[in-house]
């Protein structure tokens, strides 16, 4: 459907709307580097993916992605659960096989990842 609309865009002489509203989403804010990482588990991503389907786990899926090696945990949680539980489960999750990251990126609001940071740094 959205190759024929592109098309047809494109047949006129136009840029496919469609491709370019996509591309306009993901180009929002200032860019910076990654870490450039030396060994595994020293720089790791967090994300979470919140429209999951109920299960016993939870509804929601916290992600942790090491940058050097790629390696990613995936640990059900709640889409409500605060930050001080959050960082419970990554220590018990991650923390207790890898160790403590020098850097961890996130794009959480910053009262979520300051509140995440100090639970971090009293545990």
């Amino acid at each position: 459907m959205f190759e024929r609309e592109c098309d047809v865009s494109e047949a006129r002489g136009g840029a496919c709307s469609i491709i370019h509203k996509a591309k306009s989403q993901f180009h929002q804010g200032l860019y910076s580097l990654q870490p450039i990482s030396l060994r595994p588990w020293d720089d790791v991503i967090m994300d979470f993916i919140v429209t999951l389907p109920r299960t016993q786990g939870g509804d929601a899926m916290m992600m942790v992605v090491d940058i050097f090696s790629k390696m990613a945990h995936f640990i059900p949680c709640h889409k409500t659960d605060d930050a001080s539980y959050i960082v419970e489960i990554y220590f018990r999750e991650v923390i207790r096989l890898h160790a403590m990251p020098k850097s961890i990126v996130s794009d959480r609001d910053s009262k979520f990842i300051s509140h995440f940071e100090g639970v971090c740094e009293s545990s």
